[in-house]
């Protein structure tokens, strides 16, 4: 394969329209299954993109289709009051994604904001934020000191290389001893799990 310029009148052999156009346009079809129905013998660096994934294009890396990166893969965010966040770790409301299946090893970056407060009855101390998946395979921290009567954002943000195999990414908070503080549902929170490309 490579680049040809047509002239005027010249025939459009089978050959060439094959190798210079076909397998080097993005070819779209409905799902996987119509993909692999369709090209049955994919070359290296064909791309393809799918109904069924909007915004995501792949290539084929010479045995299987991979998602060109970077790709947002989960984004996930709520304003739900949560209080009485102690030395246990819990999960924050609302912040669990939706299993994120990876078909072969990749780069991950996770990245995650939340606003945390303490009222004026509750002891100065230390705020963690936790970005995780289920099985705890990954994890990123990110502390701040929150004085009583007061408010902060810790963001955390960690690239990973990950196996394939289905992750549940999700945040949890914890306090360090003796004190306790709340998530601010009116600040918000995010969690984002974004593909960098293959490993």
């Amino acid at each position: 394969m490579g680049y040809k310029v047509f002239t005027a009148g010249e025939e459009a052999l089978a050959s060439d329209v094959n190798s210079l156009l076909m397998s080097q346009t993005v070819a779209r079809f409905a799902s996987a299954a119509a993909r692999s129905a369709a090209l049955t013998a994919p070359v290296l660096n064909q791309m393809s993109a799918l109904d069924s994934k909007p915004g995501q294009s792949s290539y084929w890396n010479g045995s299987a289709w991979a998602i060109m990166a970077p790709v947002l893969l989960s984004f996930t965010e709520s304003s739900v009051a949560q209080g009485g966040i102690t030395q246990t770790p819990v999960d924050i409301n609302g912040m669990t994604a939706s299993p994120l299946t990876l078909v072969s090893s990749r780069i991950i970056e996770m990245s995650a904001s939340v606003t945390f407060i303490k009222s004026g009855a509750e002891a100065a101390g230390v705020a963690f934020l936790r970005v995780q998946d289920a099985g705890l395979t990954v994890q990123q921290v990110g502390l701040q000191t929150l004085p009583a009567n007061s408010q902060c954002m810790i963001n955390v943000k960690r690239v990973v290389t990950l196996a394939a195999g289905t992750y549940t990414f999700k945040l949890m908070a914890y306090a360090e001893a003796s004190t306790s503080f709340s998530v601010q549902p009116a600040a918000g929170r995010w969690m984002q799990i974004t593909d960098l490309g293959p490993a």
